[in-house]
């Protein structure tokens, strides 16, 4: 057997050992793993702290894969999240072995609006393959076909084989572990006459809503901008409501304001907010909901503002937006 042949055996034969490759990439990539039982079997508990409390789950990284031994792990992470977003996720990247979506667009210099999924928290979960395990399945996202794909272990996974399919609007948490009543409930919802609402089945659902993103120029502060946005985002395992204002500079001549004010109500209940962040950071979100399930209503009023400090006088910039979505 020539040298050429006995390399590539070895090369082959490593790969084997390994148990797999991983290609990183905020782009397309394929991730191989040969447990053919799931991660969770194996997880450890991960204490995350906020300013107010400690979060306590269970989960694992695996071949750059986060894997939550249940739903409520997985949704005491999103939690987590949400209330570091503003703090620019106070590390989560460095936290574990794990190059998430957001991370790897991050580096990419990537705004979140050029990402494959257009939310900061979602893409925090996900790898660079749009892929995560929630109670020993794999779902992976399909950003471009608005599908999630859901396998029930990763040997189904990794040959890309007995797949089930759903829509971004699917109540896919639901379809997956939700209890037989729940399933039921869900199969019978009728179509409504509001044209915020969706059709064929789910018309109790609110369907995605976006306005864009809409700018301001700074007058004086050459070269800076500001961009804000209102959006209900429906992603198959993951529905957030939320209000967003950013710029590109990071000093204190430009300050930022955003503010909601409404309600919502999903399956298992209903909420009131009443939020409002001010400064000179870069970002600013407010969360009034997410969640694992979809809203069935929500009212939302909400104000954005820029204010350029390097014009004398300032330069004021202020705009209103309110939608809702109601049976």
């Amino acid at each position: 057997m020539n040298k050429s042949k006995i390399s590539l055996i070895l090369v082959y034969a490593i790969f084997i050992f390994a148990g797999g490759m991983l290609l990183t990439s905020c782009d397309k990539t394929e991730l191989v793993d040969s447990n053919e039982d799931g991660l969770v079997k194996n997880t450890e508990v991960v204490e995350l702290k906020t300013a107010e409390e400690t979060i306590s789950l269970q989960m694992q990284v695996s071949n750059n894969m986060l894997a939550f031994k249940t739903v409520e792990d997985y949704e005491k992470a999103l939690d987590y999240l949400t209330k570091v977003e503003n703090d620019d996720f106070k590390g989560w990247d460095n936290k574990f072995a794990f190059t998430s979506m957001r991370a790897d667009c991050k580096a990419k210099k990537m705004d979140v609006e050029e990402m494959p999924i257009t939310d900061n928290v979602l893409a925090s979960v996900i790898n660079t393959n749009a892929a995560i395990e929630i109670q020993g399945k794999i779902f992976v996202l399909l950003p471009k076909t608005e599908q999630v794909l859901v396998y029930d272990n990763h040997k189904n996974y990794t040959s890309k084989t007995k797949a089930r399919t759903y829509t971004f609007d699917d109540e896919v948490i639901t379809e997956e572990f939700g209890s037989e009543i729940e399933k039921e409930e869900l199969a019978q919802m009728i179509e409504s006459d509001c044209d915020c609402k969706g059709t064929d089945g789910k018309g109790r659902f609110c369907k995605h809503y976006n306005i864009g993103w809409k700018t301001w120029y700074a007058n004086c502060s050459s070269g800076y901008w500001s961009k804000r946005t209102f959006v209900y985002k429906k992603s198959g395992i993951y529905n957030t409501l939320k209000c967003n204002i950013r710029k590109r500079s990071y000093g204190k001549q430009i300050r930022l304001t955003v503010e909601m004010k409404g309600s919502w109500t999903n399956y298992n209940g209903s909420g009131t907010f009443d939020e409002y962040k001010e400064g000179y950071g870069h970002s600013y979100t407010i969360r009034p909901y997410y969640g694992v399930r979809g809203l069935k209503d929500y009212s939302v009023d909400s104000w954005f503002r820029m204010i350029d400090e390097t014009c004398a006088p300032w330069q004021y910039e202020s705009e209103g937006w309110d939608w809702s979505c109601k049976k």
